[in-house]
C-alpha cells in the first residue's frame, strides 16, 4: 500500500512515525516549508533540523526507523496545478487549511482515492475517513482560516493515533476528542444531497488563483500562500525592496513591511484583511 502524507507539522509528522512502525513500507511526503523553531515543540524535529525541507528531514527520521522504506518526497505547495502527481492508495490529510482539503476531496472524488481528514485546534482534534459519500464537502461548506495556535503535543498525538488506527479500520463517523474533559465523541455524518463535490461540480480543481491567509503564532503576523508562482525578479520590478538575499527579499507595500520567499509571504503588524489585500497585490490576484 502506497500512502500519500500531506503536510509535515506536528499531525503529519507523527502519522508518519506510527505508520512506518505499523510497518507501512511505502509513502509519499509532501510538504513545502522548511522547519522552523516553533515547529519544534509539538513534531519529531529537532534544533539540527532548523532551516532544512520538512520532506527531507523527516525522511531521515523515517529511516532510522526502517531503513528499508521507500519514501518519495515533494517539496511542492499542493495546488489545483499540481496536484496531478499525486497517485496514492491512501491519503493522509494533516494540512492546516480548508481550502487544500477542499481541493484534496475533489482530487479523491475524481480519481476514486480513499482519504483521511484529520486536524488539531486548540484543545480538540477530529478525524474523518472518506472513502464514498459522504464526502468532506457534505460537513463542511464554507472556507475559514485556522490560526496558528498553542496545541498540547499529547493531542496532537491522539489525533494522529486515530488517523492512522482509521488507515487499518476505516469507520464511517466523524470522530472527535476533546482533551479537556477526556472524551471521544463519534458522530454519523449525512450525505448532502446538494453537496457540489459529490455532484462532481468542482470548483477547487478549477485552475484558477487560490490565495490562502493564515494566522501566524507571532503575533500581528499572518502568512499569505498561492498556487501562483513567485519571481523574484519580477518582484523586485515592481516593489521598493528593503533587503535582498537569494533565499528571501523584503519590500514595502502599502506602508507594510512584507518577506517574500519562494512559496509565501511574511506581513508583520497587520490583520488579516489587511494581510490579504497585499497578498493580492504582491501575486496579482
Amino acid at each position: 500500500m502506497k500512502i500519500a502524507i500531506i503536510g509535515l507539522g506536528a499531525l503529519g509528522t507523527h502519522s508518519a512515525r506510527l505508520l512506518v512502525k505499523s510497518g507501512i513500507k511505502d509513502l509519499i511526503l509532501i510538504d513545502d516549508d522548511k522547519v522552523e523553531k516553533s515547529n519544534l515543540n509539538r513534531t519529531l524535529f529537532t534544533e539540527k533540523d532548523i532551516n532544512k525541507p520538512k520532506v527531507i528531514q523527516t525522511k531521515k527520521i523515517l529511516k532510522k526507523i526502517n531503513p528499508n522504506i521507500k519514501i518519495e518526497t515533494k517539496q511542492i505547495y499542493l495546488n489545483n496545478k499540481n496536484i496531478n502527481f499525486l497517485e496514492a492508495n491512501l491519503i493522509l490529510d494533516c494540512t492546516d487549511n480548508l481550502k487544500t482539503r477542499f481541493l484534496i476531496n475533489e482530487y479523491c472524488i475524481k480519481k476514486k482515492i480513499p482519504w483521511i481528514y484529520a486536524a488539531v485546534n486548540n484543545t480538540s482534534g477530529s478525524v474523518f475517513s472518506i472513502k464514498n459519500k459522504p464526502c468532506f464537502r457534505c460537513i463542511f461548506k464554507k472556507t475559514q482560516d485556522e490560526p496558528c495556535t498553542s496545541i498540547p503535543k499529547e493531542l496532537v498525538e491522539i489525533i494522529s493515533s486515530l488517523q492512522v488506527n482509521e488507515v487499518f479500520n476505516p469507520s464511517k463517523e466523524l470522530i472527535s476528542f476533546d482533551i479537556r474533559n477526556k472524551k471521544l465523541i463519534k458522530t454519523k455524518v449525512k450525505e448532502n444531497p446538494k453537496c457540489p463535490a459529490c455532484n462532481k461540480k468542482f470548483e477547487y480543481l478549477i485552475k484558477k488563483p487560490i490565495l490562502i491567509t493564515k494566522a501566524c503564532s507571532t503575533k500581528g503576523a499572518f502568512e499569505v500562500k498561492s498556487n501562483k508562482k513567485l519571481d523574484f525578479k519580477d518582484i523586485e520590478k515592481r516593489f521598493k525592496v528593503l533587503v535582498d538575499t537569494p533565499v528571501l527579499i523584503i519590500i514595502k507595500v502599502k506602508n507594510k513591511e512584507v518577506t517574500v520567499t519562494k512559496n509565501k509571504i511574511l506581513v508583520k503588524n497587520c490583520n488579516k484583511e489587511q494581510a490579504t489585500k497585499i497578498g493580492k497585490i504582491v501575486y496579482e490576484i
